[in-house]
């Protein structure tokens, strides 16, 4: 059987303490968030924004999980890329290229991201992009509807936030699964 280690130490995901294994995974915290990211993709797609409450609920789980963290070093380091992913994201918003509730989200998500994944979670990020493009593209073709109450399907903007929560759960089932 294989083992995937996951920057825990004695971390070992087989057998009977797959649960206990879990918890003890610095990807724990992301797995609660679930929860959250899927309404960010309903309200993505049903009204083309992602509400301050959401994002201040994923913060919220996470400043609840910080007491359970197996591994706090890399903390100041995550706080200094949320924030330098709030800025650029905020001066993309200043220029009308991306929404608000994006940035915030992303930034928001951005604290969940052990360092050691995060070149694996720009991956996903930019897989969840172009799946979540080509799906929208197909939708609006298949489904486009003026009178919908799903606004992605009568915007021509791309609902963003889809593909950073996309991201944000296909982190840890990717890593947990060994996919």
């Amino acid at each position: 059987m294989r083992q995937l280690q996951l920057g825990c130490a004695g971390t070992d995901f087989r057998g009977a303490g797959l649960a206990m294994d879990i918890i003890a995974s610095p990807l724990f915290p992301l797995l609660l968030a679930a929860p959250i990211l899927l309404v960010t993709i309903v309200f993505d797609l049903r009204l083309m924004r992602i509400p301050d409450p959401i994002s201040l609920a994923l913060l919220a789980v996470f400043c609840a999980t910080l007491p359970w963290a197996p591994d706090l070093s890399d903390l100041p380091t995550r706080l200094a890329v949320a924030a330098i992913c709030f800025v650029l994201g905020f001066a993309a918003f200043a220029y009308g290229k991306i929404g608000g509730g994006d940035v915030k989200i992303f930034a928001v998500l951005m604290l969940f991201v052990p360092l050691q994944f995060i070149s694996l979670f720009m991956l996903i990020f930019a897989a969840c992009l172009m799946l979540g493009v080509a799906l929208i593209v197909l939708t609006r073709f298949g489904f486009a509807d003026p009178a919908s109450r799903w606004k992605f399907l009568r915007s021509r903007e791309f609902p963003m936030g889809i593909s950073i929560a996309g991201a944000g759960l296909a982190l840890p089932v990717m890593l947990l699964t060994g996919a």
